[in-house]
């Protein structure tokens, strides 16, 4: 409090931005609150283990520590962030998507790889056959 009244903090996260990086360093609780605002939209999986993720046109989807027993797939102008810990058992395929990212020392994608005509994509210390 600054005379006596509550701290106020703001940030601003992008289109290509991300929240909760100390995760990567292993800080397990945060104090914040996010908040998605304006125009489009993001969600996060966390460490939890699902079937498939299709992350839909216009979208952003952020995967940490999650485990995918099938395959992602990345429609037209959407954004899929795989960060650390992230276990995919099938294959990625993007279809003219915004961003495809994979990074992360332990993260691994036991199929392909497919990207086509999309805008970037990036692997980073990530597995892949």
């Amino acid at each position: 409090p600054i005379d006596g009244k509550p701290a106020l903090e703001v940030g601003m996260i992008g289109r290509e931005g991300m929240l909760g990086a100390q995760l990567a360093l292993g800080v397990v609780t945060v104090p914040l609150h996010a908040l998605v605002q304006g125009e489009g939209a993001a969600w996060r999986i966390g460490a939890v283990t699902v079937s498939n993720v299709e992350v839909r046109a216009g979208m952003t989807c952020e995967l940490d520590g999650t485990t995918v027993t099938g395959g992602v797939k990345v429609l037209a102008d959407a954004t899929l962030i795989a960060g650390n810990g992230v276990q995919i058992a099938g294959s990625v395929q993007a279809d003219g998507a915004h961003h495809v990212e994979l990074s992360g020392a332990s993260s691994r994608v036991a199929g392909s790889f497919e990207i086509k005509k999309g805008g970037s994509a990036a692997q980073m210390r990530t597995s892949c056959p």
